[in-house]
C-alpha cells in the first residue's frame, strides 16, 4: 500500500479478490480502461473454469522451519504455527512468533 501510495502519489483504494476473474470483472466495471484491454466475457469464464480446477489449500510442506529455541527469550519449543507477515525487507515472508515473548522468527523465504 505504502508503495502504490508513493507512486500514485494520492490515497489509492485497494480490493482483494479470491480469484483472478472476480478481480478483473470487478477492475473491468469500475475503470474506464478501453474494453478492448481487457478480457472479455468468454475470456472471464474460461478464467474461472480454470480458477476454480486449481487446488484450494495451499500446502506448508516446504516451508522453513522454525528453531527450537527462542533467540530472544530462549524458551524451548514455543514457536507453534507461521504465518506470512510483512518483513523488514519490505515484502512478506513466513515468520513463527514465539508464544512466550512475541520474538518474531523470520524465516527470510522465498516471498522475502
Amino acid at each position: 500500500m505504502n508503495e502504490l501510495k508513493a507512486k500514485c502519489g494520492v490515497d489509492v483504494e485497494v480490493f482483494c479478490f479470491r480469484t483472478l476473474a472476480d478481480g478483473l470483472d470487478h477492475f473491468a466495471n469500475h475503470t474506464k480502461l478501453l474494453e478492448s484491454k481487457l478480457p472479455n466475457y468468454e475470456e472471464l469464464k474460461t478464467i474461472a473454469e480454470e480458477e476454480r480446477q486449481l487446488p484450494t489449500n495451499l500446502s506448508f510442506s516446504s516451508a522453513p522451519s522454525y528453531p527450537t529455541e527462542c533467540p530472544q527469550c530462549k524458551a524451548m519449543n514455543s514457536f507453534t504455527s507461521g504465518a506470512y507477515l510483512n518483513s523488514r525487507h519490505g515484502g512478506l515472508t513466513l515468520q513463527y512468533i514465539c508464544q512466550r515473548c512475541g520474538f518474531r522468527f523470520d524465516t527470510g523465504d522465498f516471498f522475502d
